[in-house]
């Protein structure tokens, strides 16, 4: 596990979802975006994530909405391989 300046590659991942949603404070702001500056194993999940949240954002409008079993789906999906809680 990389750790750069104190935030560790699991702090890192935990926040990235709040991250991107502008959801912390500028401190954590400023400690998760130098993490992913420096961690190459990082950097490619909160890309992935960046894209997927823009892509979903551009579904909200999408006719008709996502069923709820393909909902269920992806968000297992996400879940299993740690990108939610």
């Amino acid at each position: 596990m990389n750790s750069h300046e104190g935030l560790d590659c699991a702090s890192a991942m935990a926040r990235l979802w709040d991250y991107l949603d502008g959801e912390l404070t500028p401190e954590k702001v400023a400690a998760v975006r130098e993490h992913l500056a420096e961690c190459a194993d990082c950097l490619p999940h909160a890309r992935f994530a960046e894209r997927f949240l823009g892509e979903l954002g551009r579904c909200k409008e999408c006719q008709p909405p996502m069923p709820g079993t393909l909902r269920d789906k992806v968000m297992s999906t996400l879940r299993s391989e740690g990108l939610m809680s």
